[in-house]
């Protein structure tokens, strides 16, 4: 079939041509708009478990702050209170009950994870052998606590930063 019968034909069958034609490409456009409002769809979806689960784990982390920072403070509060004589049992297995906590939320592979076992153990052996020097005794533990609560409080709020910008 030459070029010249093709445009004959196509001349003479004009309204049939036409009337095929358009509900094709109305198909056509309608299966493509449909795999890009899917492929969008799907795309929304991964983007909002992707923040829902980011949203988890900060809650995580803040609640493990949380949790760390009572163990912390109560560990050194029972600690800096100086005791005449002997300290009272239940106090020295609540202090006891405290450090095991707080290495047990600490990471092993944290910078300052062998630190905080040293000034715990320290602060221990302090409260219990060390005399009335209350302040001195838990300021190391102290300033090694604020400087891992804040560490792990601009983590957090860097996670989150870096994730509201997708």
């Amino acid at each position: 079939m030459k070029l010249t019968e093709v445009s004959a034909w196509l001349d003479a069958n004009q309204l049939l041509t036409f009337s095929l034609l358009i509900p094709f490409i109305s198909f056509v456009v309608a299966i493509v708009s449909s795999q890009f409002a899917v492929r969008r769809a799907l795309n929304s979806e991964k983007v909002q478990r992707y923040f829902e689960v980011t949203a988890q784990i900060a809650a995580f982390r803040q609640q493990w702050i949380d949790a760390l920072r009572d163990d912390l403070s109560e560990f050194a509060g029972i600690t800096a209170i100086a005791y005449t004589g002997a300290a009272p049992i239940d106090k020295v297995e609540r202090m006891s009950i405290l450090a095991m906590r707080i290495q047990m939320r600490m990471n092993a592979g944290d910078p300052d994870y062998d630190a905080m076992h040293e000034t715990l153990m320290r602060t221990s052996e302090q409260f219990l052998f060390g005399g009335p020097q209350s302040d001195m005794k838990v300021k190391p533990l102290v300033s090694l606590s604020q400087q891992i609560l804040k560490r792990e409080w601009e983590r957090l709020k860097q996670d989150l930063k870096s994730n509201a910008s997708g």
